[in-house]
This record gives C-alpha cells, sequence and structure tokens, in this order.
C-alpha cells in the first residue's frame, strides 16, 4: 500500500512538472510573440513616418493618394493636394547651421499638426517639401487652407531665428486623372509661387 502512495505521489509530482514545464513553454511563447509584435509595430511606424518631423514620409504619402485618388474617381467628391516648399531654407542651414535648419523641419512639422484638419494627411515629401493631402475640400476651399497654413507659418516664433515663410502650390484631382499630372500641376503652382516672390499661394 506504500509503494502504490509513493508511485501515486511520484505520478502527481511528475505530472505537475511536466504542467509547469508545459506553462513555461508557453509564457516564453507568449513573450517572443509579444516582443515580435512590439518590433513589427516598430518597423511599420518607422517604414511609414519621418523621424525628424513626425510626419508620413514620402512613401506612406503616395500610397493614400492613391486610395484616395481611386475613391473620388470611384464614388465622387473633392480631392485637394497642397505642395509647400521653405523660403530661402539653404540660407538658413548657411548661416545658422543644418541643426537650426533641422529645428525648422521639425517644428514646421508640429505646426501641420496643429493647423490642420483630422481627415487631412502632412507629410514630409523631401528635403525642405511638404505635402498635405485635404479630402472632401474643394478648390475654394484649399485656397483658403493653404493660406491659414502660409499665415500661420510666416507668424509662428522659431526662437532665435529669423521669420520662416512657405510657398504653396494648390491642385484639385480630376477624376481619373493620372496621379503624375495632379502632382504636376501642384508642383507648376508651387513654381508660380516661388517665381511670383515666394510667401504666395498659386492654385493649377
Amino acid at each position: 500500500l506504500e509503494q502504490e502512495q509513493v508511485l501515486i505521489i511520484r505520478l502527481l509530482s511528475d505530472d505537475f512538472i511536466d504542467r509547469l514545464r508545459i506553462l513555461q513553454k508557453a509564457r516564453e511563447h507568449l513573450l517572443e510573440r509579444r516582443v515580435l509584435h512590439n518590433d513589427l509595430e516598430a518597423y511599420r511606424h518607422k517604414a511609414q513616418f519621418d523621424s525628424l518631423t513626425t510626419l508620413f514620409n514620402r512613401a506612406a504619402f503616395m500610397e493614400t493618394l492613391q486610395d484616395e485618388s481611386l475613391r473620388v474617381t470611384r464614388d465622387g467628391g473633392d480631392l485637394s493636394l497642397l505642395l509647400m516648399d521653405i523660403d530661402d531654407f539653404k540660407g538658413i542651414n548657411d548661416v545658422y547651421g543644418h541643426l537650426a535648419g533641422d529645428t525648422v523641419l521639425a517644428a514646421l512639422g508640429q505646426l501641420l499638426c496643429k493647423l490642420l484638419r483630422r481627415e487631412d494627411m502632412a507629410a514630409r515629401y523631401g528635403g525642405e517639401e511638404f505635402a498635405v493631402l485635404a479630402p472632401f475640400t474643394t478648390q475654394h476651399q484649399a485656397l483658403r487652407m493653404a493660406e491659414k497654413l502660409r499665415n500661420g507659418i510666416a507668424e509662428y516664433n522659431f526662437g532665435a531665428l529669423p521669420p520662416v515663410t512657405v510657398s504653396i502650390g494648390c491642385a484639385t484631382y480630376k477624376p481619373g486623372e493620372v496621379l503624375d499630372s495632379f502632382i504636376q500641376r501642384a508642383d507648376l503652382a508651387l513654381y508660380d509661387a516661388k517665381k511670383s516672390g515666394k510667401n504666395l499661394v498659386r492654385f493649377r
């Protein structure tokens, strides 16, 4: 009888140890999955956002632009694009240094987030150039938005730096239009603003 009891105790003990091992492995597997998930989220965030301005990067912007243009072509509605360039940005870097230039870029990213609507998408398009995608926004509304941004940036206090201004080019999407053409119209409008004296808004 004692031998049977000892055997039962051993079996229960072995079973308990096995269960502990299984639980430990399950816990380790769960932790590994969490780490992997966090790594994937971090990679996904890094792949979509510009680290300096915290805005979307150009790749993420182009993907959303593609989706929004398809939506407008399919369902109708308006879609406007604003391309924005910091005036005389090279002069800021040359006179005050690249660190000051980075400070301007970062501040501009934060300022855009404050001035834009929740449904708008702002991105660092490249260098000192920014892009804003404005869904359900007509030509008239886009021009008002651009003027609001231009004024807000011109009035912003950049600390020890002189006032910073931007030139903005706007375009409103034509359903079925090739995206390259849409972007080019906004880009040409930006060129018009630069050529006309900077710190201006132009539309094409």
